[in-house]
């Protein structure tokens, strides 16, 4: 016996194999809140699980509402009074956010914030390479497959690798040019780093990084807070009193943000700077000791112990100092004290 579900109006059929596909698809949607690289799950899952389970414009209606967020739900606030609305509300949201340009330039956007892999570091390698690949799956859509030949992006990203893997990257290459007589795009790059994380995967054990992004939004909220208060106090009535408070305040809010001390970049530390993590070895280590850090943490606590239980990452080392001071020219890599150089 067939069920009937109502579309608007009127009422539509339901095949069995509908009616069994309700069972097993989920019944939610994905959380969308306008940001266009959540746009192909979204509306994939929308597209897909209408056909499957034959939904009608009312049960979408009911799902929309309740997964719309933020951006999203606001262009379309209007509408959720009527399922003849459906329609509308989709065509809606993908024509402000569901655009191929704007889904591709987020994706982007996305890639580059991903830290470079430092040298030695297996972890950071396989971080590195999994979002690469899915970068390259995300941008196989046939309306997104273009961006595959962006060659600025792809060196760009080759760049990010130690130098050791941009060498590997250029022995595959030329054997992809050899044999395809093409020029490898970001879908051979994709591959080649699907390559690199099979073969770290078998020597070290991943654990997913605790991701560096919510620390640098604190960061950047911090910033944000601090010109606030000084846009705040630039609006009040301007006294000697205020103006000397004004000038403490900006001063107060320098010395409170966070900055590398290699590069004096205020969004990260020593230990994720890209330019520290090109150095050599031994150039890192003659710049820990001329910014009188610590070997272990990298960082400037003075000559007070170091509080951090990290040891060397590096297989068949774990000496107490920091993964990018590891020299593997040595039988056994130096291992200096835990409290910041001071010179002597």
């Amino acid at each position: 016996m067939k069920e009937s579900t109502p579309m608007g109006s009127y009422t539509t059929k339901l095949t069995a194999d509908q009616i069994a596909a309700r069972q097993t698809w989920p019944k939610k949607l994905p959380t969308f809140s306008g940001t266009p690289r959540d746009w192909p799950k979204f509306y994939n899952s929308y597209v897909e699980s209408t056909a499957a389970c034959g939904l009608s414009h009312v049960e979408n209606l009911a799902r929309l509402e309740e997964c719309l967020t933020g951006g999203a739900r606001e262009v379309v606030e209007g509408w959720f009074d009527s399922p003849q609305s459906v329609p509308l509300i989709i065509k809606t949201l993908q024509r402000l956010f569901g655009k191929p340009s704007l889904v591709a330039k987020d994706m982007l956007a996305k890639i580059r914030q991903v830290p470079a892999p430092g040298p030695e570091r297996l972890d950071e390698l396989i971080t590195f390479g999994l979002a690469v690949q899915h970068l390259c799956n995300q941008l196989s859509s046939p309306d997104r497959k273009h961006y595959l030949s962006n060659h600025e992006l792809l060196e760009e990203l080759v760049e990010k690798l130690p130098a050791s893997r941009r060498l590997e990257w250029v022995s595959y290459k030329f054997a992809v040019k050899e044999t395809h007589k093409t020029e490898p795009s970001l879908q051979e790059f994709g591959q080649f780093m699907e390559q690199l994380v099979e073969k770290a995967s078998e020597v070290t054990t991943y654990t997913p990084p605790k991701s560096n992004f919510p620390r640098m939004m604190r960061n950047q909220q911090r910033s944000h807070i601090f010109v606030h208060s000084e846009e705040a106090i630039a609006t009040s009535p301007a006294t000697p009193d205020s103006e000397a408070h004004t000038s403490k305040a900006r001063e107060g809010n320098i010395n409170r943000m966070p900055k590398c001390l290699l590069c004096q970049n205020p969004t990260h530390r020593v230990k994720t700077c890209e330019r520290f993590q090109r150095l050599p070895v031994e150039d890192r280590l003659l710049t820990v000791r001329r910014l009188r850090l610590c070997y272990n943490c990298l960082g400037n606590h003075g000559t007070k112990p170091c509080k951090s239980r990290s040891s060397c990452e590096v297989l068949g080392c774990r000496e107490r100092h920091h993964t990018l001071l590891h020299n593997p020219n040595l039988a056994r890599a130096p291992n200096p004290p835990t409290t910041c150089t001071m010179d002597q």
